[in-house]
């Protein structure tokens, strides 16, 4: 495990992915029930660090 500084990293990917859904029950008129779905969501995010460049500027 290489130590990384946090300024060197950046965002190399980043995607979000469906998740476990809760079902719920909401009640409703005439004594009935209507479901509702709770949807959850993965989010992913893969960062690199950078590697410095030296003398690329005018």
């Amino acid at each position: 495990a290489t130590p990384f500084n946090e300024g060197d990293l950046v965002v190399a990917e980043a995607f979000v992915d469906e998740g476990p859904t809760m079902k719920r029950f909401r009640p409703r008129a005439q004594g009935r029930a209507s479901r509702i779905n709770k949807r959850t969501s993965h989010i992913t995010v893969i960062v690199k660090s950078t590697e410095k460049k030296n003398g690329g500027t005018r």
